[in-house]
């Protein structure tokens, strides 16, 4: 790397006090009063901080600040093992307070006990094992639980007192228990609950073409089959119940489900009961959150469940799979074996989208209701609806695949191409991202290969009040010109993760000064390592997988490229007049650095993972490892002020006053400071950073 930096690679040694005003915690003298850490704000100091955090965001042009927390991870008041929406709300008006309009949730659907993936759940139902309980046992649900139940299976939960999710717990006590004795006292006492009884039929006529689907898989999982393996399905009625809702399903499928759903009446209608608890759950989070001033952003994922494979089998396409070529986390690709819809039945002869077509049809359904449930919703891996990447069904890798609109010469998927031979770099591969010639992005092709989202997603989003600005299109992994192509003309927000940054590429999309505005600028999501942890491979202690000149290397080359990022528009003199810190001393002072960076991008959206706030160690999610004892498990510390204010006086949680100081006083312009309301401003975030830092004896 040339190295144009204005500093030498810093070494990380022995902590000095800190330059930008950090009050360091010292060791206590023998014999004084044990010292606990983490005094909360008074009354009058959150009134202080949230002007102040307010005024500050407005300054560095920051609209939105989002703090990603998959639902599961979500702290309730009893813990029942599980998060929810509905019972966090006391969390988000906690996170309001210190700072995060936004709060960014994981896909809600229901995945199976073996496979805890939230990107594994069902793409309409919702997981019941998400449903606050507590709201069940009161006058306005007609008291269909009994007073305490909540608090009963929260006090036997395995992990009521660890960081994480308690999930076969939760099934059994919430799902499988509690919820089934609701749907009794429900039905015992149905013609005292009029209106309740009223709004449960509409939601089942509203709701009926994916609730018939849903419930029967379910019924046939647990009560014919035992088993939700359909495809190995063993029985009389075997071959027509894989197949019930088939192309062209005549009067035999036909009779089967109403055989079905008279024999099955009571667990048909129980599912549909627990569908109706959570749908009434969302519309009440999203209407309390909106007067919050907080929104939630929910998750459209790429992948299909069990029962939708099932259910939707008739618009897959056959022999082909979704996953993603060999990229930074799986060398051999990753294998998703997630189901993608044939494109004969998504689109006409032209390429445009055909209304009439199953496969349309299935995601006008999917889209229009995770719109009307969400004021803003991110869009899992968008390359899956522009240009995806498929590969030969139940193949040991994925990379004999190629791109499935993007490949015209391809012996069996060239009929679905969207440009010609000629529009290919022959010496790419179909996995690399210049696999298809920026030449050949047209305005047609950008409208064909555009298709899913100029006439589907943006007009249902915009139909349900949902502006543009309030999606945010994962195009993480190996972006193609097509996809970067029709998000850049169609201005889409996308996301950028500095953890992926090239520090020996000044354009890099990835780092901070040249991600646009509306695009979204985060140091790690849920597939990262926490952000202390990465930094301690990069930069404290070298991975065992890595030579020692090599790791060195590496972690200069990100040093000088972070000092660069940050102030290289600003003279070592500068720096410390402006109480800046230039060198690092170990990961936490890097941790604090990488999150500092975030404000001074031109982004105006800034999301941080829930463990990154907190300064957690543990990691969420390792793509590519398929284990749920490890995968898919952490979780907001239950006591969450407590745990919060205790980690930021250690230095571990973000000091955002801090941060954002700091921000303010590197973007500060030469020369004296004549702005008094800059100076009053940068005066009370310090005064408010000491607070956070401030021990309690």
């Amino acid at each position: 790397m040339t190295r144009i930096y204005p500093f030498t690679a810093p070494r990380l040694g022995a902590r000095p006090a800190g330059p930008d005003g950090r009050r360091l915690i010292q060791k206590q003298p023998a014999g004084t009063a044990r010292m606990r850490f983490g005094r909360a704000l008074n009354e009058a100091e959150w009134s202080r901080y949230e002007q102040a955090v307010g005024q500050a965001k407005q300054r560095l042009g920051v609209e939105n600040l989002g703090m990603i927390t998959p639902i599961r991870s979500l702290p309730t008041p009893l813990n029942t093992g599980i998060g929810s929406l509905h019972g966090a709300l006391p969390f988000f008006g906690f996170i309001k307070r210190l700072g995060f309009n936004v709060a960014q949730v994981d896909p809600d659907g229901f995945s199976q006990v073996n496979n805890i993936s939230p990107y594994l759940g069902t793409t309409f139902s919702t997981s019941p094992l998400q449903i606050d309980l507590t709201p069940l046992e009161t006058e306005a649900w007609g008291n269909l639980l009994a007073q305490g139940t909540t608090a009963g299976i929260a006090a036997k939960n395995p992990r009521q007192h660890t960081n994480r999710v308690a999930y076969p717990y939760a099934y059994k006590q919430v799902y499988e228990t509690a919820l089934t004795q609701a749907y009794k006292t429900f039905v015992d006492k149905r013609q005292t609950l009029p209106d309740l009884d009223a709004a449960f039929a509409h939601f089942k006529q509203a709701n009926a073409e994916w609730l018939q689907r849903d419930a029967l898989f379910d019924v046939l999982n647990k009560s014919v089959y035992h088993s939700d393996d359909w495809e190995h399905w063993k029985g009389p009625n075997a071959e027509l119940d894989k197949h019930l809702f088939r192309a062209g399903a005549g009067q035999a499928e036909q009779q089967r489900i109403q055989q079905l759903e008279q024999r099955y009446a009571q667990p048909l209608d129980r599912y549909a009961f627990v569908q109706f608890i959570a749908s009434q759950q969302k519309q009440d989070v999203k209407n309390r959150l909106k007067k919050m001033g907080m929104q939630v952003m929910a998750d459209r994922q790429v992948g299909w469940s069990i029962s939708d494979r099932w259910a939707y089998q008739d618009v897959a396409l056959k022999g082909w799979v979704l996953g993603c070529p060999p990229d930074y986390f799986s060398k051999d690709g990753q294998i998703w074996n997630f189901p993608i819809i044939d494109p004969a039945k998504l689109f006409d002869a032209n390429g445009q989208l055909d209304r009439t077509a199953p496969g349309t049809q299935l995601l006008e359904r999917l889209y229009r209701k995770i719109f009307s449930e969400n004021t803003g919703v991110r869009i899992d891996h968008t390359l899956g609806l522009i240009d995806p990447w498929v590969y030969p069904k139940d193949a040991p890798t994925t990379k004999d695949g190629t791109r499935l609109f993007s490949s015209p010469t391809h012996d069996t998927l060239k009929q679905y191409s969207r440009i010609k031979p000629d529009d290919i770099n022959k010496d790419k591969a179909p996995d690399s991202g210049e696999w298809v010639k920026q030449a050949a992005m047209t305005e047609d092709r950008v409208r064909t290969y555009g298709a899913l989202v100029d006439q589907l997603i943006l007009p249902l989003a915009k139909a349900a009040g949902i502006d543009k600005n309030k999606l945010i299109f994962e195009d993480l992994g190996a972006i193609t010109a097509p996809t970067a192509t029709v998000l850049k003309k169609r201005g889409l927000s996308a996301i950028r993760v500095t953890q992926f940054i090239n520090p020996h590429d000044p354009q890099d999309m990835h780092r901070g000064k040249n991600v646009p505005a509306h695009h979204w600028l985060t140091p790690g999501t849920h597939d990262n390592p926490a952000l202390y942890n990465w930094v301690t491979d990069m930069f404290i202690r070298p991975p065992d997988t890595m030579k020692h000149d090599e790791w060195a290397k590496r972690k200069s080359d990100h040093l000088l490229r972070l000092q660069y990022d940050m102030y290289g528009h600003l003279s070592p003199s500068q720096c410390k007049r402006r109480g800046l810190k230039t060198n690092w001393n170990d990961a936490q002072d890097l941790t604090r650095a990488m999150v500092t960076e975030l404000f001074l991008s031109p982004a105006r959206n800034v999301q941080l993972f829930f463990a990154d706030w907190f300064g957690m160690r543990d990691n969420y999610n390792q793509p590519g490892l398929f284990d749920d004892n490890v995968n898919w498990q952490l979780r907001i510390p239950h006591d969450y002020q407590k745990a919060y204010f205790k980690a930021v006086s250690q230095g571990k949680a973000i000091n955002l006053p801090r941060t954002l100081r700091n921000a303010l006083k590197i973007k500060q312009p030469a020369g004296p400071c004549t702005d008094k309301a800059f100076s009053s401003l940068v005066k009370e975030l310090d005064h408010l950073a000491a607070i956070l830092d401030e021990p309690v004896r």
